[in-house]
């Protein structure tokens, strides 16, 4: 399920209508790409439930994951994640495909996130943001489409929020009352800067739009956004981002209602 958040390769190419003028060859290409691509993510979260066997053992939300419940061995995990690594080298040669520099960045960012600072609190947030840059420069290069700073902000700032939420929620689970407050304190003051920079960034995206437009748009963005606030006061156990997406059906039906709504307006 974690390959869900690759959809963001897909970014340059239906933000800039692009996608409407791709040839069967072009898709072909694209998605062996992307699913070459899924290989190498799965590669490193079976690294993180490694790393993180211990922890996640004594989380009684995460105790059931494969790695940490022990239904498959550590020397096991290994195994499959050097398949994983052969196949990607074989697909990457047979179908010769491209941007090996974006798997690289992916994976060392990855490393360096597990080693050195997994345990820096807003320091953590900004390198998954990084290897969510990475899948939107990547899907870049594949499309041949040229990036739009608001694309890359909205990406950036999206996942750092996303990111933070989940870390508020981990370490609610591991701390006591009085250390929760003052880093829930912390943990939503940059949360509201993310707030209120992709509210900006919303605003920009819209400025072509007609007054009508403009209002709907920010009707059934401001919506969406108020049903993940309501979602995530109801949080008080560790999640990932793909459960702060996926929860609620109404926010996924605004989502790709507004998306609807900006294509239309701005491609049709």
């Amino acid at each position: 399920r974690d390959w869900i958040k690759n959809v963001v390769i897909f970014f340059p190419l239906i933000f800039s209508g692009k996608i409407l003028e791709f040839q069967i060859n072009d898709y072909r290409f694209f998605l062996l790409n992307i699913l070459n691509f899924c290989l190498l993510t799965s590669i490193i979260y079976i690294f993180n439930d490694i790393k993180d066997k211990d922890d996640d053992s004594l989380n009684k939300y995460k105790k059931n994951r494969p790695i940490a419940s022990g239904s498959l061995g550590t020397l096991n995990a290994y195994k499959v994640s050097l398949f994983l690594f052969i196949l990607i080298i074989f697909n990457y040669l047979f179908f010769r495909l491209s941007f090996i520099e974006y798997y690289f960045l992916y994976f060392f960012n990855n490393i360096f996130y597990n080693f050195k600072i997994k345990r820096l609190d807003i320091v953590n947030s900004f390198s998954i943001s990084l290897g969510f840059l990475v899948r939107l420069f990547f899907g870049s290069q594949l499309g041949a489409v040229p990036l739009e700073p608001w694309l890359v902000s909205l990406v950036f700032f999206g996942s750092f929020l996303l990111s933070l939420i989940k870390k508020l929620s981990d370490k609610i689970m591991k701390t006591n009352a009085r250390k929760h407050f003052k880093l829930e304190k912390k943990f939503i003051n940059f949360s509201i800067i993310c707030m209120i920079t992709i509210y900006l960034l919303h605003f920009y995206i819209s400025l072509e739009f007609s007054f009508i437009n403009q209002v709907i748009s920010v009707l059934i963005f401001s919506t969406s956004l108020f049903i993940i606030k309501n979602n995530i006061k109801k949080i008080n156990h560790s999640v990932d981002t793909i459960y702060i997406l996926t929860a609620d059906k109404r926010f996924i039906f605004l989502i790709v209602l507004w998306f609807s709504h900006y294509y239309f307006v701005r491609y049709l």
